[in-house]
């Protein structure tokens, strides 16, 4: 791995700030599922790029932040 892949790749992970993640699947698809249950952690178009890189991030088609609602407040606990 060259030093650019390794510094997008300490990048992308340092973007999750310490939060739980893990891999999922489904219909031939891979997501990243990030659970975030302050909502504090907000991640940008350019972060879910890097996590989701397959050379030089977690590697996934997508990101899925789970955040509480304000409309479903019970959902809290399910983070």
């Amino acid at each position: 791995m060259d030093a650019t892949a390794t510094e997008t790749s300490e990048t992308a992970f340092r973007t999750l700030g310490g939060l739980r993640f893990s891999k999922g699947h489904g219909t031939g698809n891979d997501f990243v599922l990030v659970a975030d249950p302050e909502g504090a952690q907000p991640i940008d178009a350019a972060q879910a790029a890097a996590l989701c890189d397959r050379h030089r991030g977690i590697g996934a088609d997508g990101l899925i932040r789970a955040v509480p609602s304000r409309f479903l407040p019970e959902g809290r606990e399910l983070l």
